[in-house]
C-alpha cells in the first residue's frame, strides 16, 4: 500500500497554512474594527495544546482565551479537547468562552 499520505502531506500543510492565515487575518481585522490591538501567531506543534501554552509563555501573556464547542459524552472523549488539555497543563489563567445555545422553538430551525 505504501505511504500515500507522504504524497499529499505538502499539499495538506500548504492548505492548512493558507486557512490559518485567512482566519488570523479575519481575527486581526475584527479586533482592529473594535479598536483593539491584536497580535496574531500561527504556531505548529505535534501537540496543539503545547503550542498554545508555549506561545503564551514566550510572548509574556497573562491570560489565554479559548473557545469551547461544548461537546458532551462520547464525542468529547473521542475527539478530545485542546481546551481541556490547556486547562490541565497551564499555570496561567485560562478563560473559556462557549457561545450560548439557542433554546426553545428557534433551536430546531
Amino acid at each position: 500500500m505504501g505511504n500515500e499520505f507522504s504524497t499529499f502531506q505538502p499539499l495538506y500543510a500548504e492548505r492548512m497554512n493558507t486557512v490559518a492565515a485567512q482566519w488570523l487575518h479575519h481575527v486581526k481585522n475584527a479586533a482592529s474594527a473594535a479598536g483593539l490591538e491584536c497580535d496574531v501567531v500561527h504556531a505548529q506543534h505535534e501537540h496543539p495544546y503545547r503550542a498554545i501554552i508555549d506561545t503564551a509563555v514566550n510572548r509574556g501573556c497573562d491570560l489565554i482565551v479559548m473557545a469551547s464547542h461544548g461537546r458532551r459524552g462520547i464525542a468529547a472523549i473521542v475527539l478530545g479537547s485542546e481546551t481541556v488539555k490547556v486547562l490541565t497543563h497551564c499555570t496561567m489563567p485560562v478563560l473559556v468562552y462557549r457561545e450560548p445555545q439557542a433554546k426553545g422553538f428557534l433551536a430546531a430551525s
